[in-house]
Parts: C-alpha cells; sequence; structure tokens
C-alpha cells in the first residue's frame, strides 16, 4: 500500500474514492446509515487521503504545500457526491478544517522566507533582496505555475505595507528612483483609479450590485499593486555583483545580465524606438524618461510581474547618475 501511494498521484486516489463513495451514496445501504456513512465520506476525503499524500511527501523535494489543494479537491468531491441533507460534517469541514488549513500554509511560507531572508543576510551581506529570496523560497514550496504569481502577491503586500526604511546604497548599487518622474506618475495613477473606482461603483449600483462590486475589488486590487511597485523601487536598487549587472525596477522588472554578454551601453536621452527587440525596463513605457541604452551580444529574457518573459537585446532605462553608471559598466565589460 505505501509503495503505491509513493507512486500514484493524490488525484487518482481521490478519483477512485470519489466514484466509490458516488455509488455507494445511491445504494439502499445509504438512507440507514446516511449519517455515520456521511462522517466516513467526509473524514476520507477530506482528512484522510490529504494526510496519507502529506506522509508520502513528506521526504521528498514536492512541495508540502501541495496537501491544501489536495484537500480543497476533497472538499469539492465530497459536496458534489453527499445529499444536501447530509453534509453537517463536511459544513463543519468547511468552516474550521479549510482555514485552519490555509493558515498553517501560509504561516509555513512565512516562516520558511523569513529563515530565506535570515540565509541572504548572512551569506550575501550588501545585496540582501527579499523578492529573490521570496521566489527562491516559493519554487520550494509551490509546483512551478504557482511561483510567480504567490510571490508577485506576497510582493504586493510585502513593499507596499511593511517595508518602509529605504537601504543605505553601496559603491556597487545604483538608484533610478530619485531624479525619475516614475513615483509621481505611479502616485497619480493610483489617484486615477481611486476616483474612477468611486464613480464607476456610483453608476453601475444602479444596473447591477454586484458588477459595481466586481468592479470595485478589481480596482482596489490594481491601487495595490501599483502601490507595492511604487514602494519598491527604492527598496531594489540596480547593483552589480562580481561578474552580472542586475537591472531591477521595484519588484515589476528585471534581468540580470552577465557582463561578458553586454556588446555596448551608453548615455541616451534621444527618441527610443520600441520594436521587438528593444524593451523599456520601466513598466511605464513611454510615460517615463530614459537616459541609458545597453545592447546585448545575443537576445535575452526581461522577466515582469507574474513572471510573464519579454525578449530583448536592447534595453532602455533611468539611471539617477547615468555618467558613473555608464563608466562602470564600461570598465567591467573593457576589462574581461
Amino acid at each position: 500500500m505505501s509503495l503505491f501511494l509513493r507512486r500514484s498521484h493524490p488525484i487518482i486516489l481521490l478519483f477512485l474514492a470519489g466514484l466509490f463513495f458516488f455509488f455507494l451514496v445511491r445504494t439502499e445501504q445509504f438512507p440507514p446509515n446516511a449519517d455515520l456513512l456521511s462522517l466516513g465520506i467526509t473524514f476520507d476525503l477530506v482528512v484522510l487521503i490529504p494526510g496519507l499524500f502529506f506522509f508520502t511527501i513528506r521526504k521528498t523535494k514536492l512541495p508540502k504545500t501541495l496537501v491544501l489543494p489536495v484537500l480543497l479537491a476533497g472538499v469539492i468531491l465530497a459536496s458534489y457526491i453527499l445529499p444536501e441533507g447530509n453534509q453537517r460534517y463536511l459544513d463543519f469541514a468547511k468552516s474550521w478544517l479549510v482555514p485552519l488549513a490555509e493558515l498553517a500554509v501560509i504561516s509555513y511560507v512565512v516562516w520558511k522566507v523569513t529563515n530565506t531572508v535570515r540565509v541572504y543576510k548572512e551569506t550575501q551581506k550588501g545585496n540582501t533582496d527579499f523578492f529573490n529570496a521570496l521566489k527562491d523560497t516559493c519554487r520550494k514550496l509551490f509546483p512551478p505555475f504557482a511561483v510567480n504569481g504567490v510571490a508577485t502577491e506576497v510582493a504586493v503586500f510585502y513593499y507596499g505595507f511593511f517595508k518602509w526604511k529605504s537601504p543605505k546604497l553601496g559603491d556597487n548599487e545604483f538608484s533610478y528612483h530619485k531624479d525619475s518622474p516614475s513615483r509621481i506618475i505611479l502616485a497619480f495613477l493610483i489617484f486615477l483609479i481611486i476616483a474612477e473606482t468611486f464613480v464607476f461603483h456610483i453608476l453601475l449600483m444602479n444596473w447591477s450590485l454586484l458588477a459595481a462590486w466586481i468592479l470595485t475589488g478589481l480596482s482596489i486590487y490594481s491601487g495595490f499593486q501599483l502601490f507595492g511597485v511604487l514602494r519598491s523601487l527604492n527598496q531594489r536598487p540596480i547593483y552589480l555583483s562580481k561578474d552580472t549587472l542586475h537591472l531591477r525596477y521595484g519588484f515589476a522588472s528585471e534581468v540580470d545580465i552577465p557582463f561578458d554578454q553586454i556588446n555596448r551601453v551608453e548615455k541616451f536621452t534621444a527618441d527610443f524606438d520600441e520594436h521587438e527587440l528593444s524593451r523599456r525596463l520601466s513598466i511605464l513605457g513611454t510615460l517615463e524618461a530614459h537616459n541609458v541604452t545597453l545592447e546585448l551580444k545575443v537576445p535575452a529574457e526581461l522577466s515582469g510581474i507574474y513572471g510573464i518573459k519579454r525578449r530583448f537585446q536592447t534595453l532602455a532605462f533611468f539611471v539617477d547618475d547615468p555618467d558613473r553608471f555608464v563608466e562602470v559598466i564600461s570598465e567591467h565589460t573593457n576589462n574581461l
């Protein structure tokens, strides 16, 4: 049985159990034993199978947080199988077990992120970066398709509401938010979202209260995202490591470029013609000025919000001290 569980996917177990319980509920034996069988079905789908899955993966490299979607799948399956009048135990699980499991997963993620940041501080003095630590932690806790999404969601609230003190920049770090209009533009966009949300909420209430609140919720969350990006600009400076240039625009846009891949870097403030392999580092596009362009020998990928990738070979961006930046990068590339 243990070998079978180790080689079986939890969805298969849920499917087989669900299929068995589906037919069991429709037999003559269910009505006279409905209460006891409802308890057993709920326990098996919501507790036993997720528990067995956890014990089969606890010593493997699979993310332990996979137990939560297995639990939720069990709840959904039980809701479909059990008659509405026999979901007393399932309602209890929905009210208490699921929220406790979600809280446990969130607490586990926070604990792992905290430990990862501590390790970063001990091993990478001077370049401690929460967002890098967060992504590394999420790769260990979540399946690949969920890593960027979870990291982005956590980063929005971390930079927006918890990380306020500006770091002191080192000689290998460059700011890009002090002389740039980025903060003013982002603040103005947030103001527009607040104003338009209020107006459209009033208008939509006359048509559909649900649609009004859905739009309001989406608008508020969009405002949170922009606020998180705004607050992260000074927290994630552009910096140089031993052999790599790390370009950042808060947590919204980033790319790591080895010095040996840089073909040319120059101070450039003229119009920048964007095309398939020419990009801007800033998410504001043409709304924000640039004063540096960097050209690579081969195309690379710029990583954006939620891990969206965009290929480029020429990149335009803003640096508060473009002269020193160009000088330092040129020195690194010439020494190769």
